[in-house]
């Protein structure tokens, strides 16, 4: 099982990922994270030296590459605006998409 956890920045991705993969015995990825490594390279470079749909199209073949490892995961995945090379993954039956949400609080 592959479970997808999508959301903006500072979300909570990582922290609810880690804890889900520690949960259930998972191995967990921070796509960030995979990125970096994948291509030896800081994410501030990585974010200023690619237009969005490149940035997107290169975190989709990561996420390709991470899912056709077996075993099951949790994978942190940044919102993507382009998700056209994963888009039919997330009907597999192996796949588990989950969208994070931020909420404004009221502290009123």
């Amino acid at each position: 099982m592959n479970i997808l956890l999508f959301g903006v920045s500072n979300v909570g991705k990582t922290v609810a990922g880690r804890l889900l993969a520690q949960r259930l015995s998972y191995d967990f990825y921070d796509l960030d994270e995979e990125v970096k490594k994948n291509l030896n390279t800081t994410l501030e470079n990585f974010v200023t030296n690619r237009m969005l749909r490149g940035r997107d199209r290169i975190r989709c073949e990561v996420i390709n590459a991470l899912i056709s490892h077996k075993g099951n995961k949790v994978i942190a995945i940044l919102h993507l605006s382009y998700i056209q090379p994963i888009y039919s993954l997330l009907s597999s039956s192996d796949i588990f998409p989950i969208v994070l949400t931020d909420s404004v609080r009221k502290y009123f």
